[in-house]
C-alpha cells in the first residue's frame, strides 16, 4: 500500500473514532433528566414536577411521584400547584406598573391608602414594604403567636385585623433588612385600592391573560374548587409524612396557584420581556438599601444572588408541604421551575444542574442526587452518642439533640419534625437522603464543646449549654399567666419536668433555656425568646417575645 493510501485509511480511521467518541458523549440535558429521575422516590407521598427553559424555550418538563398519593393522581407539570411566596415577584411587578403610571410614588406614605393600620410615629413608605425594610412584624409568626396552626383557617380578614392591632414595630422603617411577608400582603391590598379591582382581577387582566398563563391566579378565597389541584404532604415529628392542609387567604405574599407549564411562560418573559416597559424592569431589578447604604441584595419580589459568576434572579416559597423555586439567569437566558407537593421534597440537584448545563458539565452522579455522598453508616459506642444529648446555642436559636430507642434526634426550633442522625464516624452524622451534616467537637476528656450544622449554605456552629434541669435562678416569680393586647391570646408559664415551660391552648408547649437573668431562649420557633419585666419593685409585670428568627420582635405580654 502507497503511504498517501495509508494515509488516508489513518485518517478515515482517526475521523471515524473521534465522532463515535463525540457521539458517545453524554448529553448534558439527559445527565439532567437523570438527576431528577434519581430524586424520584416511589412510595413515599408526593411528588415535584420541573420545568428548563433555555432561549426561551422549554428543553425540558418532566414530573414524579403523586399530585394527590392517596388517589393515585400523577404529579405533572400542568398539576395546580401553591408556589407561596414566588408570588412577591408578580406584587412587585404590579406595585412598578402602577408607579410607571403615576397611580402611586414609592415614597407614600401607606397610610395613605391603608389609614386603618396604627400610625407608629415613623412613616412607613412602599418602597419600604418592597425592600422588607419596613419594620413590620412579620404576619406568619404572628399568626403562629397568636395560637393558630399553618392547616388553620387563615383569612385575609383575619390578617389584616392582626396587622391592625399591632402597635410596635420590630425597628425604624428603612434601618434594616428583615424579611416580611406582612409587607407584601399589604402592597396587594394597596393595588386594590388604587385600582378599584381585586387584586386577583388586576392581575389576571395585567400579567396573566397576556402571557397565556392560563392556569394561574392569587387565591382569594380558600374554599375555591381549583381541578387538578395537588394535594400536600409534610413530614412530622415522628419521620412519617401527613395531609397537611392548605387554608391559607394571604394573596400578594404568597397564595398564588399555578403550574410549571405557565410558570415557564413567567421565565420566558423575564427574558423576552412581553410585558412590563424598561422602567418597570429597571425598578423590579434594583437591588435595595437600608438606611445606612447596605445593599440587601433584593428587588421588587425578586432575590437578585449569583452562581459561579454568574448572576441570576428569583424566588423560592414554602407553605404548608409546597416548596417551590423559580431562578433565572439572564445572561445566559436561562431558567428553571421547581415545584413540589412534599416537605422536604428530596430534590438536591439545583447546583449540579447549573454545571451541566451553564458550567463546565461536571455535576455529580444520579446516586449522589439521592443520597449526597456520605460514608457508610456504622456503629457508635452508645456511651459516645450518650454525650451528644443537649442543649446547643447560635445567637438566638437553640438546637435540642435527644436520644431515643439508641437512635439521635435533633430538633430544630424552625422545624416540625424530630431529624434522624445517621452514624458515619464517632463525631460526624448524616440526614438520609439529604446534603446535610452534623459533627460534633469534643476534647480528650470526651467533654462535648459545639456540634457544627453543614449545609450547602456554609457551616453554622453552636455552642453546648451546659444546662441540666431548671435553668439557674428563682424561677418561681416568672411563673403565670401572660396576656397580649395585640394578639387577643394568653400563655401559661409553669415549671413542668423540672423545665421553665410556655403552655397554650392550642399551640405546642415549649421549652425554654435560661440566657441570662430574666432572659430564655424558647425551643420554638414562633417563641424563640422571652425577656421578663420587671417593675421598681423588682416584680415579674409582662414579657417580650420574639419569634421566627427575630421577624417578630418585642410582642407584649402582660402579667395577670
Amino acid at each position: 500500500m502507497k503511504a498517501t493510501a495509508v494515509l488516508c485509511v489513518l485518517c478515515c480511521l482517526s475521523l471515524t473514532a473521534a465522532t463515535l467518541a463525540q457521539d458517545e458523549s453524554p448529553d448534558p440535558l439527559e445527565q439532567v433528566r437523570a438527576l431528577y429521575d434519581a430524586c424520584d422516590r416511589p412510595g413515599v407521598p408526593g411528588g415535584f414536577a420541573v420545568a428548563i427553559v433555555r432561549d426561551g424555550d422549554v428543553i425540558l418538563q418532566a414530573g414524579y411521584g403523586y399530585a394527590d398519593y392517596e388517589h393515585g393522581i400523577p404529579f405533572s407539570t400542568t398539576t395546580i400547584f401553591d408556589f407561596a411566596s414566588v408570588a412577591k415577584q408578580f406584587t412587585g411587578f404590579a406595585i412598578a406598573s402602577l408607579v410607571e403610571e403615576g397611580l402611586l410614588a414609592l415614597d407614600d406614605d401607606i397610610r395613605l391608602y391603608l389609614p386603618e393600620l396604627h400610625d407608629f410615629g415613623d412613616t412607613i413608605r412602599i418602597e419600604h414594604l418592597l425592600r422588607h425594610t419596613s419594620g413590620l412584624r412579620d404576619w406568619v409568626g404572628l399568626v403562629k403567636l397568636s395560637g393558630r396552626y399553618k392547616s388553620d383557617v387563615i383569612t385575609d380578614t383575619f390578617l389584616m385585623d392582626l396587622i391592625v392591632r399591632q402597635r410596635e414595630l420590630n425597628f425604624s422603617p428603612g434601618e434594616t433588612f428583615l424579611y416580611s411577608n406582612t409587607g407584601y400582603f399589604l402592597l396587594a391590598q394597596i393595588v386594590s385600592r388604587v385600582t378599584g379591582e381585586s387584586f386577583r382581577e388586576w392581575c389576571h387582566r395585567r400579567i396573566f391573560e397576556p402571557l397565556g398563563m392560563t392556569d394561574t391566579l392569587f387565591l382569594d378565597d380558600y374554599r375555591e374548587i381549583l381541578v387538578g389541584r395537588a394535594a400536600s404532604y409534610k413530614r412530622g415529628r415522628d419521620g412519617e409524612f401527613a395531609n397537611h392542609p392548605n387554608h391559607l387567604t394571604a394573596y400578594g405574599s404568597s397564595s398564588l396557584f399555578s403550574t410549571v407549564d405557565d410558570m415557564a411562560k413567567w421565565i420566558v418573559n423575564l427574558g423576552e420581556r412581553t410585558i412590563g416597559s424598561d422602567l418597570v424592569w429597571s425598578m423590579m431589578l434594583e437591588p435595595g438599601k437600608t438606611g445606612s447604604g447596605q445593599v440587601t441584595g433584593y428587588g421588587f419580589g425578586l432575590s437578585l444572588g449569583e452562581y459561579d459568576g454568574m448572576a441570576n434572579l428569583g424566588h423560592g416559597g414554602s407553605w404548608a408541604g409546597s416548596v417551590s423555586q423559580v431562578t433565572y439567569f439572564p445572561e445566559q437566558h436561562f431558567g428553571m421551575v421547581l415545584a413540589s407537593n412534599r416537605d422536604p421534597s428530596g430534590v438536591y440537584v439545583d447546583q449540579d444542574v447549573y454545571d451541566l448545563l451553564l458550567g463546565d458539565g461536571a455535576a455529580a452522579s444520579p446516586a449522589s442526587s439521592e443520597e449526597p455522598g456520605h460514608g457508610p453508616e456504622i456503629a457508635v459506642d452508645p456511651e459516645i452518642t450518650d454525650a451528644y444529648v443537649g442543649w446547643y446555642r447560635q445567637d438566638t436559636r437553640i438546637i435540642r439533640v435527644e436520644k431515643v430507642d439508641g437512635v439521635l434526634l435533633v430538633h430544630l426550633p424552625w422545624g416540625d419534625e424530630n431529624i434522624p442522625l445517621r452514624p458515619e464516624s464517632e463525631t460526624s452524622f448524616f440526614v438520609e437522603g439529604s446534603s446535610v451534616r452534623y459533627s460534633f467537637q469534643r476534647i480528650s476528656s470526651g467533654r462535648v464543646l459545639s456540634m457544627c450544622l453543614h449545609t450547602g449554605g456554609g457551616t453554622y456552629r453552636y455552642s453546648r449549654l451546659r444546662t441540666e434541669g431548671t435553668p439557674l435562678g428563682d424561677v418561681e416569680a416568672l411563673c403565670g399567666e401572660y396576656y397580649s393586647e395585640e394578639l387577643g391570646t394568653t400563655y401559661q408559664i409553669a415549671v413542668v419536668d423540672d423545665w421553665l415551660t410556655v403552655t397554650h391552648l392550642h399551640n405546642e408547649d415549649v421549652t425554654l433555656v435560661r440566657e441570662e437573668r430574666d432572659v430564655y431562649i424558647g425551643d420554638r420557633w414562633w417563641f424563640s425568646k422571652a425577656r421578663f419585666l420587671r417593675n421598681e419593685e423588682g416584680e415579674i409585670v409582662g414579657m417580650r417575645v420574639d419569634a421566627d428568627n427575630e421577624s417578630v420582635q418585642g410582642v407584649l405580654f402582660a402579667k395577670r
